[in-house]
């Protein structure tokens, strides 16, 4: 900065997939999901969109079917922000006093089952008290905000 009245700026620490608790931090990166994802063999900083199979250097040959799934869910970021949703529901579901997370069609979705354009999310309290929290998207881009992650 001019005259030097603001502190170096302090680069983000390189994305370690197996280790998503220090890759979700604030000022991070996250690019849009996409099925072909740019690929970079290089370290980086920026959480990838990949919807994709895994890349070679991202596998490991000794994984069981279950861990490869695992490993596939750590290496794609929004599969595992969508996995996170899926927790919460089975979490809250299986207390059974927390109330409930529920994702639901709109009338008009319907017929759209396989490939909505809009999944609606529902908090139900104890108390059988519903709270429309809008759409999954508003609700992802609510959290990412709240994480400090630019998507």
């Amino acid at each position: 900065m001019e005259g030097r009245a603001a502190p170096p700026v302090q680069p983000l620490p390189e994305i370690k997939p197996l280790t998503p608790e220090t890759n979700w931090i604030p000022n991070r990166l996250l690019r849009p999901p996409a099925e072909m994802d740019s690929f970079t063999d290089c370290p980086t900083s920026v959480l990838t969109g990949s919807l994709a199979d895994l890349h070679a250097r991202e596998s490991d040959a000794t994984d069981t079917p279950g861990t490869a799934r695992l490993r596939w869910v750590l290496y794609r970021s929004w599969a595992l922000l969508l996995a996170q949703v899926v927790f919460t529901q089975e979490a809250w579901a299986a207390e059974q006093n927390a109330g409930l997370l529920g994702l639901e069609l709109a009338d008009d979705q319907e017929n759209r089952f396989d490939a909505p354009t809009r999944v609606n999310v529902v908090v139900t309290r104890p108390t059988g008290e519903e709270i429309d929290c809008r759409t999954l998207g508003e609700l992802i881009q609510r959290v990412l905000r709240q994480l400090g992650l630019r998507p």
